[in-house]
Parts: structure tokens; C-alpha cells; sequence
């Protein structure tokens, strides 16, 4: 593939996806995703906004707390925050 042509794609993805949800759970995977994501934006300003999602599915009973830390965890990153508690 050509550099521009790559270019090209990267152009039309970055202004079709202006803001991007991960679910994060807490876990390493998703904490280091979602640092990742959000460094990515200060360095580009690409995307807009980054989201992230927690569900506190209340299966165990632990689960409201790691719900919540994962909320504080991801405020003090500057990520925006959207969980489902119910």
C-alpha cells in the first residue's frame, strides 16, 4: 500500500470516530487500554473524547467497589466515565 493511500484511510477514520468507548473492568488489559487511549489523545487530539464504560454487574459482591474504583481511577486520567450500575 502506498503512504498516501494510508494516509488517506487514517484521514477518513480519524474524522469518522470523533469520540471511542472502552470497557474497562478494571483488569490490566482494559486499565492499560484505556491509559493508552487517553495518552493517545492528549499527543494527537485524535479522538475527541474518550469514553469509558464499567458495568457493575453486582454478580459478585464486590463488584459495586471495583465499579466505583475503576471510576476514580479513570477521573483521575481525564477520561470521561459512563457506568451501568443497575
Amino acid at each position: 500500500m502506498e503512504r498516501g493511500s494510508t494516509e488517506s484511510v487514517r484521514h477518513k477514520f480519524s474524522c469518522i470516530f470523533l469520540i471511542v468507548g472502552v470497557a474497562v473492568s478494571g483488569g490490566a488489559d482494559s486499565m492499560a487500554l484505556c491509559t493508552l487511549l487517553q495518552k493517545h489523545r492528549e499527543r494527537t487530539k485524535w479522538p475527541e473524547k474518550v469514553i469509558a464504560l464499567t458495568v457493575d454487574h453486582g454478580v459478585r459482591e464486590e463488584s459495586a467497589k471495583e465499579a466505583a474504583e475503576v471510576g476514580r481511577w479513570v477521573k483521575q486520567l481525564g477520561t470521561l466515565r459512563n457506568s451501568s450500575c443497575d
